[in-house]
């Protein structure tokens, strides 16, 4: 499975507890991009080759567009319902995430598995989403390649599958030297540290 799981985008729904979508969605910057990327020809053929599916995960926030992206559903591309599914399982049943900024990346690059950032919309997204840009630099700092256009991210998905899902060593070294950590003891070491505050 190759994992498609964007954030949302603060101009698009008319409020941030509403979570509805604004009108003109289908003609924003950000449902064009997907869609374009569902519908892709080339993609889609090397789907069916090699008989990887496409999740298509939407953000809560953004859950009205699903009926949007159900137009795009076929053999090789599933559009998940809300609640379809729990988050760990689609992260762990994945072998590639494509997604944005969203900090879903941070637990995929954890498993050192390869992820992909689709970027079209860099500039406006800093200026109009909730949250503006830190010190994480997704290009020098980033757990994969950042891609701008539909064809720069339809040429790095076919790479990715036809090197069998192999996670650059690039990326690994990056996640190596972010992540502390790298066992099943992360519970443990919370606990630890629970009980020493209290004490």
């Amino acid at each position: 499975y190759i994992l498609i799981a964007p954030t949302w985008r603060r101009n698009l729904v008319d409020s941030c507890s509403a979570a509805r979508l604004k009108s003109g969605f289908v003609d924003s910057g950000y449902y064009l991009n997907y869609s374009s990327l569902l519908a892709n020809e080339q993609l889609m053929a090397h789907l069916r080759s090699s008989g990887c599916k496409i999740l298509f995960l939407t953000h809560d926030m953004m859950s009205e567009s699903i009926a949007y992206y159900k137009n795009f559903e076929c053999d090789v591309v599933h559009v998940l319902d809300k609640g379809e599914g729990s988050y760990s399982e689609l992260v762990s049943s994945s072998s590639l995430m494509v997604t944005d900024y969203s900090s879903n990346a941070f637990e995929f690059a954890y498993l050192r598995k390869p992820l992909l950032y689709f970027q079209f919309d860099r500039a406006e997204f800093f200026k109009v989403h909730t949250y503006k840009k830190g010190y994480f630099d997704y290009v020098k700092d980033g757990f994969g390649k950042v891609c701008q256009s539909t064809d720069e991210l339809v040429a790095a998905i076919i790479e990715i599958m036809q090197n069998d899902f192999t996670n650059e060593r690039q990326y690994i070294e990056r996640a190596d030297s972010f992540f502390a950590y790298k066992d099943a003891k992360n519970s443990s070491r919370v606990y630890d540290e629970m009980i020493n505050f209290l004490r």
